[in-house]
């Protein structure tokens, strides 16, 4: 479902334009130039969002269920925000053009209309939520109104449905993004699992061999007797130290140089592991980073869609005044994520 925050920034412009919008409704001519510039800034940004991201250590997994059926959901969406784009031109087309009002209007309704059929027929939309009726209805109100502003602004149920049911879109993508990553992690612990577990027992060798060291060290210095824990954990060194006589020096040497040769062979064994270890990070790394991007995308998505559904509403209320949330504050609010989308993509 939609988000409350917005659902409370389309409820709370509605409220805002409200009282204005009665100064203009009997304006017969539209300025369609601030809302055909707010459309090509916002969903240029936008369609960033429709480059495929450039997978290289994970390339191998592109094809597990969770991830394909994420991809499978932002179809949807990404032709839905081109649908937008296209829609928009049309608007700005019609308005351009030498035809009547009614014959605006009459234009508009059928390319609507049309562009509900395929969006139904090709399954484009299929969380629409739009009935024939509901269409019919919008549609008869277009082609009623006396003013192209006027049938621009009856088509704001149907505008308001196709938000509504891309911002749920949105919400769904965002449900997948856990199961996707949950996916990678055990592609890769399956297919590194041998790896991993070696690599962590040298570590926990190494670690120990550390602890043993620093035994020894206070049995020489400090107290003789921790050297009855250390051979109790180590039965290699056992031999070095014989309880029918007195521990000397020689004795630590030798018990120091078995602890060290130890860390030597664990340090080589763990350097060859070192690609391997490479590779499972920059896998892990990837993971983040894909993340990383579909959120960003994701947010860049939203925004546009509420400054370009607020820039349709002006519109067709005839308010002659930016967005609720201008161009220039959009293109900072997201211009931290757009260097990075540049060289990938949504999904």
């Amino acid at each position: 479902m939609m988000s409350m925050k917005f659902k409370g920034v389309i409820i709370i412009a509605s409220l805002m334009l409200f009282e204005s919008c009665a100064i203009f409704k009997g304006r017969q001519e539209l300025d369609m130039q601030p809302f055909s510039d707010n459309t090509t800034v916002l969903f240029n940004e936008a369609m960033k969002i429709s480059r495929p991201f450039q997978f290289k250590n994970l390339s191998t997994y592109r094809d597990m269920p969770s991830y394909t059926s994420i991809k499978q959901k932002s179809l949807p969406l990404i032709h839905a925000l081109k649908g937008i784009v296209y829609y928009s031109n049309q608007l700005v087309a019609i308005s351009n053009s030498n035809m009547s009002e009614k014959g605006k209007n009459d234009q508009l309704a059928i390319y609507l209309y049309d562009a509900y059929e395929r969006a139904k027929h090709k399954e484009r939309l299929d969380s629409i939520g739009l009935s024939y009726s509901q269409v019919e209805f919008s549609l008869n109100k277009i082609r009623q109104a006396e003013t192209y502003r006027e049938g621009i602004e009856a088509s704001d149920p149907i505008i308001n449905t196709i938000v509504i049911s891309l911002s749920d879109r949105l919400d769904e993508i965002e449900l997948l993004i856990g199961n996707v990553i949950n996916s990678f992690e055990a592609h890769i612990y399956n297919d590194t699992k041998v790896t991993i577990d070696n690599y962590l027992a040298l570590k926990d060798l190494q670690n120990s061999t550390h602890k043993k060291i620093t035994q020894l060290y206070y049995a020489q210095s400090i107290n003789p007797t921790y050297i009855d824990s250390l051979i109790k954990t180590d039965k290699s060194i056992v031999h070095f130290f014989n309880n029918e006589r007195e521990i000397i020096q020689a004795d630590y040497d030798k018990a120091e140089q078995l602890l060290f040769a130890r860390l030597t062979n664990i340090d080589t064994m763990l350097r060859q592991l070192d690609d391997d270890k490479k590779e499972y990070m920059d896998m892990k790394e990837e993971i983040s980073r894909w993340h990383s991007q579909v959120d960003e995308k994701i947010s860049i998505a939203r925004n546009a869609i509420i400054v370009w559904s607020q820039s349709h509403k002006n519109l067709g209320k005839g308010i002659e005044v930016p967005p609720l949330i201008g161009i220039d504050s959009f293109i900072e609010l997201v211009k931290p994520t757009v260097g990075k989308a540049i060289d990938t993509i949504v999904l």
